[in-house]
């Protein structure tokens, strides 16, 4: 099979010269630095283009960072690589140029840096500087995770016909309407908090760098550039800051530098800015390019990973580009699989996993030989779908996303006495119930139900018991099975409510409890309800009415073992990976004060709430 045959590629020999800090210049006169690191021999070469906020040095081989001796500048001899698993070592010794590129506005590239601005005029210019180059065999493919996976998910819906495929990781790479406007910053209308909060308070992601002297010549800059470290040097307790309001300006508060932060929590769903004058993809876009995108269950945009799978197929430029997408979904968190972060025995927060490798550095490899070199067999025998189940602790495949023949499995939440907290008498099961009830509880913003120790970008695999014993958290649990259900795909929970507020959050979270006790939780989601109808045209509640709401709680894969129970947990707050919602119907970012919602549950046969499983074929 392709996936056991497959071997890491062996990057320890060969050898590649360096060219730092090319000035690329861009339509506007702005110059983005670069960095060129080529085979040996005279070319021409294949190109994999790597486009980055996070410092195009961080790729360099520590050696040449750590190096007293100038770094090489065209014409110099070239210089053994040292290690592996860094794109340059995997990519240079399969014979590809590297080109590894500072964002605009960040690091030593020109220009102001704006989140969702440029990606897509730099990225064609930048490619149109790469046909022009002497080195240059004309046909390029794309590598990075998270930002740099967006860049390639951007480039992808240009026409360029010198690129030829792109491999994102863990990025927003269809156009969702108002979904997941901002890269995902938003998630079921709410904010996903605390992942940018950290984003921006991180030294890296602020507006202000110090640049090289333009009149400095490259080859003087190339020459003592490892003597400079152009990250600001500040530590943020993101932990601690998240508590603060009102969201507007908290880093400021903070005393750090300027960021876009202000921009992303004072910009809603149905913001005009998400979609007027930026440069992200847009509903008119087609996609030009094959390519094989790998994301991880735990990360922020796992339900997106299948929703843009079938988007892509859907709004392909040509039959080329739509027969082949194809998909990786590993088991861990942001970034998780695309850095080969799998390991023999793997443990992940409070499940062991066992075997998470996958050979990710040899297909990229084959993959892009596939397609920029026009290799017709390198990739034979690939799955268009691979993705890791947990439960059964395998990789499997699959030839689609959703699996073939994936069934659509309602189970219904009931109690008699009330679902407050574990302790209650909360009931999931297959068969709707016969009687109505309304579960209650009240939601106080400044009380939030706590995340627990938190995933950056999404979710973690953490017992919540802890959790479960709060009085403002229903916990539905179903009796423990008598055969294994294996689960595979987009995961929804369908509600009933009302609340004595104006707008409150509806969250739930999909849990697995073993025999032992253990409650592992799978994912989470959450749902504003002033966007129960429409991300792009919100509607406040009216306070005591009741609404049938539809929560997207992402996507799984797991395989619920004989002996073990689905749970399912319903709150109004995930605090901090979601902002709280403060009752009041106001905007969310200027307030400091909230005001208690008394929120409740209805099931029954006319009130039907549910949790909605896509149960695939074992």
């Amino acid at each position: 099979m392709f996936l056991q045959d497959s071997a890491d590629q062996d990057a320890t020999s060969g050898s590649f010269r360096l060219l730092p800090s090319v000035k690329v210049p861009m339509r506007d006169g702005i110059n983005l630095a670069t960095d060129v690191y080529l085979p040996e021999g005279p070319g021409p070469f294949p190109i994999i283009l790597i486009r980055t906020p996070y410092g195009k040095n961080s790729y360099r081989p520590a050696w040449v960072a750590e190096s007293a001796s100038p770094l090489v500048v065209p014409g110099r001899e070239a210089i053994t690589r040292p290690r592996c698993n860094n794109p340059v070592d995997v990519f240079v010794g399969g014979g590809y140029a590297v080109v590894i590129q500072d964002n605009r506005g960040k690091f030593e590239s020109e220009g102001v840096y704006r989140y969702t601005l440029s990606n897509r005029r730099d990225f064609e210019d930048t490619a149109k500087w790469l046909d022009a180059q002497s080195w240059s065999a004309r046909r390029m493919g794309m590598w990075g995770c998270s930002y740099p996976g967006h860049t390639q998910a951007v480039a992808a819906v240009t026409d360029t016909p010198s690129l030829k495929t792109v491999t994102p990781s863990n990025c927003s790479g269809s156009w969702n309407s108002g979904r997941w406007p901002g890269f995902g910053s938003y998630s079921g209308g709410a904010r996903e908090y605390y992942s940018f909060l950290s984003w921006f308070a991180d030294p890296t992601n602020n507006s202000l760098f110090l640049k090289p002297d333009p009149d400095v010549a490259p080859e003087t800059w190339a020459r003592f550039a490892h003597f400079y470290d152009i990250r600001p040097d500040y530590k943020v307790d993101a932990d601690k800051l998240a508590w603060d309001l009102p969201l507007l300006g908290i880093l400021d508060r903070a005393g750090l530098p300027p960021t876009e932060f202000n921009t992303f929590v004072s910009n809603p769903p149905e913001s005009r800015y998400w979609y007027d004058d930026n440069e992200d993809i847009n509903e008119k876009d087609k996609v030009y390019t094959p390519a094989l995108w790998i994301y991880n269950w735990l990360d922020i945009l796992s339900g997106e990973a299948i929703e843009g799978f079938d988007w892509r197929k859907k709004n392909a430029a040509d039959a080329t580009a739509r027969d082949n997408q194809y998909l990786i979904i590993g088991p861990g968190p942001h970034c998780y699989t695309m850095s080969g972060r799998g390991c023999e025995n793997a443990k992940i927060d409070d499940l062991e996993l066992g075997d998470t490798r996958l050979p990710i550095w040899d297909i990229l490899l084959k993959w892009n030989n596939r397609w920029v070199n026009d290799d017709v067999h390198a990739i034979d025998g690939m799955p268009r779908v691979t993705y890791w189940l947990y439960g059964k602790n395998e990789w499997r495949t699959s030839t689609d996303m959703p699996v073939p023949e994936t069934r659509y499995q309602d189970m219904y939440l009931s109690s008699e006495k009330g679902a407050n907290s574990l302790h209650g008498d909360g009931r999931l099961s297959f068969d709707r119930p016969r009687s109505s009830v309304r579960d209650f509880y009240s939601y106080d913003p400044a009380d939030p139900v706590v995340t627990g120790p938190q995933n950056d970008w999404g979710v973690s695999l953490l017992d919540q018991r802890s959790i479960e014993a709060r009085k403002d958290v229903l916990v539905y649990t179903s009796e423990p099975l008598t055969q294994g259900l294996t689960v595979v795909g987009r995961i929804k929970m369908v509600l009933h409510v009302s609340s004595s507020a104006v707008d409150t959050d509806f969250t739930g979270k999909l849990v697995d409890v073993y025999p032992d006790g253990r409650a592992i939780q799978l994912q989470n989601g959450i749902l504003r309800a002033r966007y129960r109808n429409s991300f792009l045209k919100p509607e406040l509640m009216t306070p005591g009415e009741t609404y049938e709401i539809e929560v997207d709680l992402n996507a799984t894969a797991n395989w619920f073992a004989p002996g073990h129970c689905i749970r399912l947990e319903v709150s109004s707050s995930n605090f901090p990976r979601f902002d709280r919602n403060l009752n009041t119907g106001g905007d969310g970012f200027s307030e400091t004060e909230g005001v208690v919602a008394q929120n409740a549950i209805f099931s029954g046969p006319s009130t039907p709430s549910r949790l909605i499983l896509p149960v695939a074929p074992d």
